[in-house]
């Protein structure tokens, strides 16, 4: 029985803020006193892109912090992004583009939604003769299980 957890993203806008610790010390001076705002701040871990997660204990809370946030220009708050996995795939041929990887995974699954989440991490161009690459992608959890069957 997991309960659910109320997570915010909070990235900088400014750009003069270079880390994720000079995000969190913006967040520290809007929140100064998030108890007196009502806000329980449970957990804060620094992400991608000189970001935030901040965790808070209640749905009430998460919508006070994000009022907050939405007040001040210097960052702002987003729904967090959950992370695909990714596939490596060999032997790909050489100019493969999205779109065609895209409509190869259709024979996996028909939902456009979740093909359309599909993203080429990198490639990088290897084997004998150059006409093929490693290619590593981004997918659906629901594709990725197909595909590994």
């Amino acid at each position: 029985d997991t309960k659910p957890k109320y997570v915010v993203s909070v990235y900088a806008t400014d750009p003069t803020m270079g880390t994720a610790d000079e995000t969190k010390k913006c967040l520290q001076e809007v929140l100064s006193e998030p108890m007196k705002l009502g806000i329980k701040v449970r957990n804060v871990r620094k992400i991608q892109d000189k970001g935030l997660l901040v965790e808070v204990d209640s749905a009430e809370s998460l919508k006070k912090l994000k009022k907050k946030i939405a007040k001040e220009t210097r960052i702002e708050a987003r729904e967090p992004r959950k992370k695909l996995p990714r596939l490596m795939a060999y032997g790909i041929q050489k100019g493969t583009t999205l779109q065609q990887l895209r409509d190869a995974l259709k024979y996996y699954d028909e939902r456009t939604d979740i093909i359309d989440q599909t993203i080429i991490a990198f490639e990088n161009g290897v084997g004998s003769t150059g006409e093929t690459v490693n290619m590593c992608f981004t997918v659906h959890p629901d594709i990725r299980k197909k595909l590994i069957k």
